[in-house]
């Protein structure tokens, strides 16, 4: 599904969740997150198997900001207690 904003959303459902059927789908969205950067979008997986969230780059890929939201992260969570890894860069 497509809209005219330049959003696209689309769905990997995969028949079986396998560790194959989990590398292949980290090397799918891996292609699409790179293909959309190469475009200068940016990509997220908004759903996924709860156990392959570690795997996926769910919040895409680090972008030129990134620098600073490692600045804000180590401000307001000096000791990294909240959230430790779950952002995107594994913030």
């Amino acid at each position: 599904m497509a809209r005219g904003v330049g959003v696209i959303y689309f769905a990997m459902l995969p028949a079986e969740s396998s560790e194959a059927t989990k590398q292949q789908t980290v090397q799918a969205t891996d292609n699409i997150l790179a293909a959309c950067a190469a475009l200068g979008g940016h990509a997220t997986i908004p759903w996924c198997p709860s156990p392959w969230k570690n795997a996926l780059k769910v919040w895409g890929l680090p972008r030129a900001d990134f620098a600073q939201m490692l600045k804000l992260k180590k401000a307001f969570d000096p000791d990294g207690v909240f959230s430790p890894g779950r952002f995107v860069g594994g913030i």
